[in-house]
């Protein structure tokens, strides 16, 4: 267990090392992973059975979180702000989580702007997830034509085609959003599935 332990906090710490300097590299302040952190080096404080599963599988969160500390406390020079394009990719992801984790009716309920395509997005994923598997490819054949260029849209039509049943037309999509993203391996992989 020692030796197993002391392995998970080495490749934690490479880890980090490596996140940092991205950023560093990136010109993107390492604020952000410092607070979240923080956040996580605090669970150590609660009864176990409320702490975080990401808590109970990452080791010394206090000990990373002073690493942290140190690195921002020596960052110099401006940092590079986020582009629109990631804070952009940054709402499809957290829009796309919670459509996955909560439930469909109350991502139903709370998406629920037809002219937004984050809103449209978590629609498509909530039908999906109810077995709605028409309404769902309707929604997202929606999205296609709103935003023709959107590898991610063209990944999800695929994922709805293969759960219907319908390999070749995945496969057509698939390849389609490999066009637009061709460096995307969880696309190739769903391309290769079908």
């Amino acid at each position: 267990n020692r030796r197993l332990l002391q392995t998970f906090r080495y490749d934690e710490s490479v880890a980090d090392e490596i996140g940092l300097s991205l950023l560093d590299k990136s010109g993107i302040s390492a604020v952000g992973l410092r607070d979240m952190m923080l956040r996580l080096a605090a669970q150590r404080a609660l009864p176990e059975s409320h702490q975080s599963r990401y808590y109970q599988t990452h080791p010394d969160a206090a000990e990373r979180l002073s690493a942290y500390q140190d690195h921002v406390s020596r960052q110099t020079g401006q940092t590079t702000p986020l582009s629109n394009e990631v804070l952009n990719l940054v709402d499809r992801l957290q829009t796309k989580m919670r459509a996955y984790v909560e439930p469909p009716q109350s991502v139903l309920a709370n998406f629920d702007d037809a002219g937004t395509l984050t809103h449209l997005y978590a629609k498509s994923i909530a039908l999906y997830r109810r077995g709605e598997l028409e309404a769902a490819k309707g929604v997202i054949n929606n999205l296609i034509e709103m935003a023709p260029q959107d590898a991610f849209f063209h990944e999800f039509s695929g994922d709805i085609l293969l759960s219907m049943g319908k390999p070749d037309a995945a496969a057509r999509a698939y390849k389609q959003a490999i066009s637009i993203r061709p460096d995307s391996p969880q696309i190739l992989l769903n391309y290769g599935r079908a």
